[in-house]
């Protein structure tokens, strides 16, 4: 099962910077106009390291991931940035409003033996090749993780959760509040022997990956081939990870919304092309709850937006998923992400994943104004799903279509930072 250790983290001065400035959300949901406000915000915030700016100039020897280097080089000699004097474990609290009610998840920062997925630790959806050259580029560059892949664990006790509400009762070390208003806290617990505890406990679980796949499979190709060169180092076995009871009952899993570019699309032609296959209504749509939908799981529901028109989808989830001839998993087969891909956007649409046709949206009102807005063609609307589908799925060896998990909240980016050394 999965291996953890406590390590020395690296946080900023809290004396020299505020934490409000530097930290940033994870960078792959930053977009460009917000990736210029947080190099505004400070010299030294996070995305100059994690997410660099890609500049005309830039050349094999001058570029994002040379200057990221550059900069955690020179912060950590000004003592921007410095490194704890002993193995810890960060205990990471987030505090939120979810439909008026206070809400909050409570976790471990820690250090994760890497292993092959399916081994300790489960994946749920797919990654691309591009994000991973990326990420690829800024660990060699710099040697360190500059945010937490996020994972999910099973304490159906709580005991786990037990030892963790016990560090939160004192004053944090670190506190700060994101642009959704969500309360990111951070204590170290340096004890030994409550290390030790923590780590004991969970050493028997499995870990389902929330957000931070192309991160993981990076960091393990990464070891791969440094011990293939001959260059491997024991901090290269491990990836730092923030981890989270799955059966914690406000764990958030926000539908992504399809939006989608089509120069030639029509909309009459595709609603009469969906005849046979799902039932249209014009008008409304109401997104039922993960659990309603669940409850329902027959009926498999998406909304359209198109030409300033909104339509209801409702088909057969069982009859949809029977047509699919993949040898996937039952579960695989009745996802809403795999049915609107395998039944819609790939067969009547002709969009993949990747193609550049396809972009992505938590935000229903966002979905709609881009096609408003003749930016795009079409938005197809999604349900929420619940955590125990993700978990079927995983366990059943699948990975789901891209985007069809959105954890919420994000871990902060910038809170605790980690070197190879």
């Amino acid at each position: 099962m999965a291996e953890i250790k406590a390590f020395r983290g690296i946080r900023y001065d809290q004396v020299k910077v505020s934490l409000d400035k530097v930290t940033s959300p994870p960078y792959d949901i930053i977009s460009p106009q917000e990736q210029q406000e947080f190099y505004e915000k400070s010299p030294h915030n996070i995305i100059r390291l994690d997410f660099g700016r890609i500049l005309p100039a830039d050349t094999v020897n001058n570029n994002r991931y040379t200057r990221a280097a550059a900069d955690l080089s020179s912060w950590l000699e000004e003592d921007i940035l410095v490194k704890d004097a002993e193995p810890t474990l960060y205990i990471y609290r987030q505090n939120f409003d979810r439909d008026g009610v206070p809400t909050q998840i409570t976790g471990v920062v820690c250090l994760v033996k890497l292993t092959e997925f399916g081994e300790d630790v489960l994946p749920h959806e797919k990654t691309l090749s591009g994000p991973k050259r990326d990420r690829r580029q800024l660990l060699e560059a710099c040697e360190a993780n500059f945010s937490q892949v996020f994972a999910l664990y099973s304490d159906q006790s709580g005991a786990v959760n037990k030892i963790l509400q016990s560090v939160t009762a004192g004053e944090p070390d670190m506190e700060t509040t994101d642009a959704d208003g969500v309360v990111h806290r951070m204590w170290p617990l340096r004890s030994a022997a409550a290390i030790e505890t923590v780590t004991q406990a969970l050493a028997d679980r499995k870990l389902l990956i929330a957000d931070g796949h192309h991160r993981y499979e990076t960091s393990l190709n990464y070891m791969k081939d440094m011990r293939d060169s001959g260059q491997a180092r024991e901090s290269h076995d491990y990836i730092m990870m923030f981890l989270a009871d799955m059966a914690h009952e406000d764990l958030v899993i926000l539908p992504t919304h399809r939006v989608v570019n089509k120069e030639s699309f029509d909309l009459d032609s595709f609603l009469g092309d969906l005849a046979g296959s799902v039932e249209v209504s014009e008008g409304r749509w109401e997104p039922r709850t993960a659990e309603e939908a669940d409850r329902d799981g027959r009926a498999v529901r998406f909304g359209l937006y198109a030409d300033g028109r909104l339509f209801s989808l409702r088909g057969d989830r069982e009859a949809l998923a029977d047509r699919l001839t993949d040898e996937n998993s039952s579960a695989w087969k009745r996802l809403d992400t795999t049915l609107l891909q395998e039944t819609i956007l790939g067969p009547r649409l002709g969009v993949e994943s990747g193609d550049g046709s396809l972009s992505f949206t938590q935000s229903d009102v966002e979905a709609k104004r881009r096609v408003a807005a003749g930016e795009a063609s079409l938005s197809l609307l999604l349900e929420p799903m619940l955590i125990d589908t993700v978990e079927v799925v995983a366990h059943a060896g699948d990975k789901m279509p891209q985007k069809s998990t959105y954890f919420y909240p994000k871990p902060r980016t910038g809170l605790i930072l980690r070197d190879l050394e």
